[in-house]
């Protein structure tokens, strides 16, 4: 494992969320994109690159990222102990403390919950079957973010 890697995942894990970066995939895929770009021009490593599309890409993927690299496992559970305090258990109450008074996350929860509701907005196919649903739902009144169970018996197909 190399903390190079898991370094430049996360510093650029959410490229995906910017208006300059936002395709028409997932936040993430759009992200992990843009750092594929990003790490091309300034002719990084192709093994490595790979390893952080993939870091970026599966960063909110449970049950797949950390079953990947341990670069992309690190940084799944970052990004959700950041973002939701999930397994904040396993880490020192000290190393939590430290890092919060040298990086304080002012107004992180509004922020990012608000640059997930303009995801949800602007492209509501990605937020099918994702948690990206339940922010554009609470946050984007009137959204309409297909349900896959409607999608499944909706299918134009008989069965």
């Amino acid at each position: 494992m190399t903390s190079e890697l898991v370094y430049l995942a996360s510093l650029l894990h959410d490229l995906g969320l910017s208006e300059d970066h936002a395709a028409d995939k997932r936040f993430e895929v759009d992200g992990a994109d843009a750092a594929s770009r990003f790490l091309h021009a300034h002719d990084y490593p192709e093994a490595k690159i790979e390893i952080v599309w993939d870091a970026i890409a599966l960063h909110s993927a449970a049950d797949i990222a950390d079953r990947r690299e341990p670069e992309v496992a690190l940084v799944h559970f970052g990004a959700h102990v950041d973002v939701m305090g999930l397994r904040m258990d396993e880490i020192s109450p000290q190393l939590i403390d430290d890092t919060l008074a040298l990086y304080p996350p002012l107004g992180l929860k509004k922020a990012f919950t608000e640059a997930l509701a303009e995801v949800a907005r602007r492209k509501p196919h990605t937020a099918i079957g994702t948690g990206l649903a339940d922010i554009g739902r609470r946050l984007a009144p009137g959204l309409d973010v297909p349900n896959v169970c409607d999608l499944v018996l909706g299918a134009s197909f008989e069965s």
